[in-house]
């Protein structure tokens, strides 16, 4: 019962996030890690503060979700899961640094996952 309280507004800021970022990405939304073509290098809104906000947004909703439940096995779930975000985040940001050379600046100056955090 202690961790209902914690779980559920990490929930809740998790999907705030992830869904703050979807729409901040805007057009530029694909479920490819290549961009697109016509793709533009967004650094507005949470991506200002953010490289990855729909990616931090899933790790603290789940890790909300493990302690709302209390419950190990959906801890272990969201390592996995931010495990795999974290290596497709790093493949990603391989991709943008192809094709957006000002990626190297943005990247140093903001967050990867969570806003001011990580």
């Amino acid at each position: 019962m202690l961790w209902v309280v914690p779980g559920v507004l990490l929930v809740a800021a998790g999907l705030g996030l992830a869904a703050r970022g979807l729409r901040d990405l805007g057009p530029n939304l694909s479920p490819f890690p290549r961009p697109h073509r016509s793709a533009t290098l967004v650094q507005t809104g949470v991506f200002a503060h953010t490289r990855h906000p729909i990616y931090g947004g899933l790790i603290m909703a789940s890790t909300g979700w493990a302690l709302w439940r209390a419950s190990g096995l959906h801890l272990l779930l969201t390592a996995a899961l931010a495990a795999y975000l974290h290596a497709k985040g790093r493949h990603e940001e391989m991709l943008l640094l192809e094709r957006f050379p000002e990626y190297a600046a943005y990247r140093m100056r903001t967050k990867r996952l969570i806003p001011w955090i990580l």
